[in-house]
């Protein structure tokens, strides 16, 4: 998932996914006698995915359970969640670490006063992002478009594929090449979550995986790890029925391959145009050369990150931004060269009308 199907294009699903897998992996594996990894993880969060406080903060709440009988492993996790710069929420989960066997000598604190000093700081979180909570969610289930008299409204998410509201028959197809395969997927998770309680933390992030039949397809990667995780139980499952190695060994894979084959096959036939074509990659090499280092290219949306690649020029728009700036864009376009002129030079010098986050640097971030 980092690069899409253009060199330039990567997308924040790759950091979106990495610290909850990452922090449910040591919940899963280390459990709470070995808890700074994970906490670690959830605080760094919000650094390499700034939407994902909610589901580091739904993850801490569910671990928090999970560790409920260990005073150490719930500081942490409440250190882990103070509303604070993430690199120093990381810096302070380590500190605590260093800390609490020193202080829990000194101070015998019980079980039940830490748990409640968790459930305060992730109160207080929830209190912190429960309006930027609710703003996305009234953005992916707005109704849509509505009619006055014979004026038309539309909402973005309704014209974005990866924003409109996907039916369960695409959800599966998306995830798995065929329905059939993504049900019995879904079920060999269930049966691992039945299994291995842990995997419960899990849950968050298979919630927003669903979530794609209402909030449209940029959520679908939530899922993929269910399936995964589902498949791979059933596949070792049925493996391990066979007694002979070899003949185990060569099942596995034959397996491995089914479930491939239906989403390969889809891909095989899909015909996808290239979102960047040579002739516009070598006009931005061509703008490389030509552009000085502190240069601003101001482009349509989905040519943002292209742009940042080839040209190495900063620019106001990415492809995750459909706010104001791209009426202002637009504009630029639609109308005169003068008034196209006298907007890039407000664009590039107001601060007041412009927020500072358009412009992205040429880094990964």
């Amino acid at each position: 998932m980092f690069q899409r199907s253009a060199a330039g294009y990567f997308d924040t699903d790759t950091f979106a996914l990495l610290a909850p897998l990452a922090a449910a992996f040591y919940v899963v594996r280390s459990g709470p006698r070995d808890p700074i990894k994970a906490a670690a993880w959830l605080a760094a969060y919000p650094w390499l995915y700034n939407q994902g406080a909610p589901l580091g903060l739904a993850l801490a709440v569910i671990s928090g359970w999970l560790w409920r009988r260990e005073p150490s492993a719930l500081a942490l996790l409440a250190a882990s969640q103070v509303p604070l710069p993430p690199l120093v929420r990381v810096a302070l989960v380590l500190v605590v670490a260093l800390a609490w066997p020193r202080l829990a000598s000194k101070i015998a604190l019980p079980k039940r006063t830490t748990f409640i000093a968790l459930g305060l700081v992730l109160a207080a979180v929830a209190i912190v992002l429960g309006p930027s909570i609710i703003a996305k969610l009234g953005y992916y289930l707005d109704p849509g478009a509505t009619t006055t008299g014979s004026v038309a409204f539309g909402v973005s998410a309704d014209f974005v594929s990866e924003t409109r509201a996907q039916g369960f028959v695409d959800l599966a197809m998306r995830v798995a090449g065929a329905v059939p395969l993504f049900v019995v997927a879904m079920l060999g998770a269930l049966l691992v979550a039945l299994r291995y309680t842990r995997l419960v933390i899990l849950l968050p992030v298979f919630g927003l995986g669903l979530f794609t039949v209402f909030g449209g397809a940029r959520f679908t990667i939530y899922l993929v790890p269910a399936f995964a995780i589902g498949i791979a139980y059933l596949v070792t499952w049925l493996a391990d029925r066979i007694a002979q190695r070899h003949a185990r060994a060569a099942a596995t894979i034959v397996f491995a391959l089914g479930v491939c084959a239906p989403a390969a096959a889809r891909d095989w036939v899909a015909y996808t145009r290239p979102p960047l074509i040579n002739a516009e990659a070598q006009a931005l090499d061509a703008l490389r050369t030509k552009a000085p280092p502190d240069a601003t290219t101001i482009t349509w949306w989905d040519d943002g990150y292209p742009t940042l690649y080839f040209a190495r020029t900063r620019t106001l728009i990415d492809g995750g931004r459909r706010e104001a700036g791209v009426s202002l864009v637009a504009e630029m376009f639609m109308g005169s060269q003068r008034t196209a002129r006298n907007l890039a030079a407000l664009a590039l010098t107001t601060q007041a009308e412009i927020p500072t986050d358009w412009a992205i640097a040429p880094t990964l971030f």
